[in-house]
């Protein structure tokens, strides 16, 4: 079990501005371009249970990073908003912890009427904003990792429908947990890679209140050899059965695909029940995974923030 105690600290701009937590510092620049500023920051003191020390480990058995409590700076994140028109934004996401600082996220949106165009570094758009500390496992294995890509997306009625082009990202791995305890195969973070590939991606909802389905499809082809041979031959020890190691690049199964489906039902407009199941195939390796959450929310009293139940 882990008991984390977290500490929330508004942005320094929203301080230094005096501007209320719930919403973005405004700035304007002579050339005429608005900018937002928001943010949030977390620290965290995390003590996993048991005991830590060189005599509790196991020498061939590592199931957690360490089990001494410790306090770390979760995240920083630092978003700004360049608004050159009503319609055209520029959209980028600084975010700073203890190993270091990067660009998370960072893109061009341009909203007009029923029609959305997104370029740029972002997570998948089928990805869920996450109200609790970590995401849903199968949100680690699929969703979680960003992307470079072009998306559009349509309003119809009550529907949307979408496609993405969008630059493969790599099989790796990555922790689903705090305390490092279960590290899993994930489409990783989009990065420099030879024989890169592409994925092309549908998708669309239906959403008649209280009700919302989602569905989504996205298929291309593994990375030469970043995926089929680093990841799948090397990693899998079964996988020399399905086919040889010495197989060559254009003999290679490369054939790549993820699809999912997901239902939403509000109840009372504060109670979220929600389900989703993702399938996906890379060569010769299949998985699959779903999760149910029951969710709610209620304000604290008197304080501007909303406390989230699961």
């Amino acid at each position: 079990m882990i008991k984390q105690l977290h500490i929330y600290f508004v942005t320094i701009f929203t301080f230094i501005f005096a501007q209320d937590s719930t919403g973005n510092v405004s700035i304007n620049i002579p050339s005429r371009i608005k900018i937002e500023l928001s943010g949030e920051a977390e620290i965290e003191f995390i003590d996993v249970e048991g005991k830590g020390g060189a005599q509790y480990k196991d020498g061939f058995l590592k199931k957690i990073e360490t089990r001494s409590p410790y306090t770390q700076i979760d995240k920083t994140v630092l978003n700004f908003k360049l608004l050159y028109s009503n319609s055209l934004t520029y959209n980028f996401s600084l975010r700073f912890d203890d190993d270091g600082a990067y660009a998370d996220k960072h893109y061009l949106k341009y909203v007009n009427s029923n029609t959305v165009v997104e370029l740029g570094k972002n997570r998948p758009k089928v990805a869920l904003k996450r109200d609790t500390e970590s995401y849903p496992l199968i949100g680690t294995a699929y969703w979680k990792g960003r992307q470079y890509h072009l998306d559009i997306e349509q309003t119809v009625s009550n529907a949307k429908v979408g496609a993405s082009l969008a630059l493969k990202r790599p099989l790796g791995y990555d922790d689903a947990a705090e305390d490092k305890s279960f590290r899993m195969l994930v489409y990783d973070d989009t990065e420099k890679l030879d024989g890169q590939t592409l994925e092309y991606g549908i998708r669309g909802s239906y959403n008649l209140k209280p009700l919302k389905l989602e569905g989504w499809y996205y298929t291309g082809k593994l990375i030469d050899d970043e995926d089929w041979k680093k990841r799948l031959h090397y990693d899998f020890d079964y996988y020399a059965e399905k086919e040889a190691d010495t197989v060559l690049s254009k003999d290679a199964n490369v054939d790549h695909y993820w699809m999912g489906i997901r239902g939403e039902f509000k109840l009372l407009n504060k109670i979220l029940l929600r389900g989703e199941y993702i399938n996906s195939l890379d060569g010769y390796l299949p998985r699959n995974g779903f999760y149910g959450e029951l969710s709610s929310g209620f304000n604290l009293p008197l304080l501007p923030n909303e406390c989230f139940v699961l």
